[in-house]
């Protein structure tokens, strides 16, 4: 794996902002160590949080340890090309979409279901967005766009956009087994060649530059500075059309010759990268309804084993759950009480101390391993309160920390 010693992205004030939800993270370490066999801590190297963390979908990875995940996986790979990204997006896609989303593709129409991206693609990240530029019922295009510069430079490696074309590729295949995916077309990419040249495959910053011709490797000139033709009546929006200028006038650049990095070719003559966003176009073909729901019946019956089997782990782990916490109200019968409680003040009974029925509910979040955050967001109170509960706990059963508060209740168990 090619080291990392990058360490100004890190102390750079973006890195903390939000950036990706641990959803899709936790695709992506799901395909590359079960496809790749990459182990787990090659993927989570250098991150600022740990598996578990990433496992909980509602949270967040900032701009920081979000390039790391990439880069990670991108380098754990021998081989690995910025597009092969796109494979990537369709496989995990595929293989983490839950059952639920499936249905609802077998209902909605195509065309619907790509119009409401935008919208889909904004609860997964706060740093890139979506915008529809024009649609027909066959045929949609995307803005694809990370209109912060200094982001799209220091927090993606250039291979993103791929990624996400890949899973707009792969719905089809929820609605059809002639659909395996949508024909789609990487009209021009946003990220910068020499920044893709960099993180992505590992060439100096010395042997790539930009001169007021276009872009250099080695010395040698590999893509010229070009203009996007501007559409009519569309600020801002641009046509795969362009002449030939220089570096003050250019929004794009075009590449020359194809480029060979280890004799395979990461760039080809024609394509268009630096561009102010990345455009795709999508042909699909809209199923009939009928046909929609006839081609359910012939989901392979690997499917519904997998999705049995996902549904039977479940089930496994909420009765293993429910037998630890009988065995915990058994262990603490004595300190607990049945009725329920409005009052959060602590009484003594018989000469023992009783714990309310909130500081039970709270005693039962810190067995499961819960944050004060975590317990707050799930019995919606504040963290203050929480600390104070946990206070009270302490007091009760004679804890100091959560340490000899959990070592009480196993050896109670």
């Amino acid at each position: 794996m090619k080291p990392f010693h990058d360490a100004s992205r890190r102390s750079n004030s973006l890195s903390r902002e939000l950036r990706m939800s641990t959803m899709n993270t936790a695709a992506l370490l799901d395909y590359f160590t079960g496809f790749h066999d990459v182990a787990v801590d090659t993927v989570l190297a250098g991150l600022s949080v740990n598996e578990d963390h990433i496992r909980k979908t509602n949270n967040w990875l900032d701009n920081y340890d979000t390039f790391r995940i990439y880069f990670n996986c991108h380098h754990a790979v021998e081989g690995f090309h910025h597009k092969d990204w796109y494979r990537v997006g369709q496989s995990v896609f595929k293989n983490s979409a839950t059952a639920y989303f499936k249905l609802l593709l077998q209902v909605i129409p195509l065309s619907t279901v790509y119009l409401r991206a935008p919208d889909l693609s904004a609860r997964s990240s706060k740093a890139s967005r979506y915008s529809v530029i024009d649609y027909s019922r066959n045929s949609i295009r995307y803005k694809f766009e990370i209109p912060d510069l200094e982001i799209r430079n220091h927090y993606t490696i250039g291979s993103e956009c791929w990624y996400h074309l890949g899973i707009l590729s792969a719905i089809p295949v929820s609605q059809s087994e002639k659909n395996f995916h949508a024909v789609t077309d990487h009209e021009f990419c946003s990220m910068g060649i020499r920044h893709i040249l960099e993180d992505c495959y590992g060439i100096n910053k010395s042997d790539c530059s930009y001169g007021s011709e276009g872009i250099y490797l080695f010395d040698e000139l590999i893509a010229k500075w070009i203009q996007l033709e501007q559409k009519d009546s569309e600020a801002g929006i641009f046509s795969q059309e362009y002449r030939y200028t220089d570096r003050e006038e250019s929004n794009a650049a075009a590449v020359l010759q194809d480029v060979k990095i280890n004799r395979r070719t990461v760039f080809q003559a024609g394509e268009i990268y630096n561009a102010p966003y990345c455009s795709f176009r999508i042909s699909i073909n809209n199923v009939p309804f009928f046909q929609r729901i006839f081609s359910m019946n012939r989901l392979s019956p690997e499917y519904f084993q997998n999705q049995m089997m996902l549904t039977e782990e479940k089930y496994l782990e909420a009765e293993k759950l429910k037998i630890e916490v009988k065995k915990l109200k058994a262990a603490l019968k004595d300190h607990f009480i049945d009725e329920e409680s409005e009052e959060d003040q602590s009484f003594e009974e018989g000469g023992k101390n009783i714990l309310t029925a909130r500081e039970k509910e709270i005693v039962m979040c810190i067995r499961m391993g819960m944050t004060n955050k975590e317990i707050s967001d799930k019995l919606c109170i504040s963290v203050e309160t929480v600390k104070r509960h946990i206070s009270n706990i302490f007091k009760k059963t004679n804890s100091r920390n959560r340490i000899e508060l959990l070592h009480s209740l196993h050896q109670l168990i």
